[in-house]
């Protein structure tokens, strides 16, 4: 299974989650109440991944259209060693574990909820800086690249290179 795929999926699944109402989040500001910055901590209720197993565990496959591979979709034998990863080796709570250790959190704009990760610098004096993904992306791509910004002189660069970054 290659890496990447795994990260995507894991996002994927995240987000799908998060829409969907699976993933708790602090209650929601008050209609009009468009200040409220809540702390969000992902927590997936045990008894959701028991869920999640048990319908991979029962996915009726199609057959693949002999001589083809992606050219109609996923490759099948490729979906099911990423179902089989998902369902026997996939660490949920590590994954979860390693998204929580960077401050999250929502806020309601415009009767809109937004999550957004917020990594502070512990020099004061660090620039402000917006990272927005792209489409579809999430903010986990900013993951390795958090720490190198707001901890420059750890990764070999200066302390005024600072930086103090929202990624929406």
């Amino acid at each position: 299974m290659r890496r990447g795929a795994r990260i995507l999926l894991a996002v994927v699944v995240a987000q799908a989650a998060l829409t969907a109402g699976v993933l708790p989040a602090q209650p929601s500001a008050a209609a009009g109440d468009d200040a409220g910055v809540r702390p969000f901590r992902i927590a997936v209720d045990e008894a959701v991944l028991v869920d999640l197993h048990e319908r991979l565990a029962r996915t009726r496959w199609p057959q693949q259209i002999e001589g083809t591979a992606w050219e109609y979709g996923v490759d099948v034998a490729y979906l099911r060693e990423l179902v089989d990863y998902w369902r026997t080796q996939y660490d949920w709570r590590a994954q979860e574990r390693l998204l929580n250790e960077i401050p999250q959190f929502t806020t309601n704009i415009d009767g809109i909820e937004l999550h957004f990760l917020h990594a502070r610098s512990p020099h004061k004096d660090a620039t402000p800086l917006v990272m927005v993904h792209g489409w579809p992306g999430s903010v986990y791509e900013f993951y390795k690249i958090l720490p190198m910004l707001t901890h420059p002189e750890q990764h070999g660069g200066e302390p005024e290179d600072a930086f103090h970054v929202v990624c929406p």
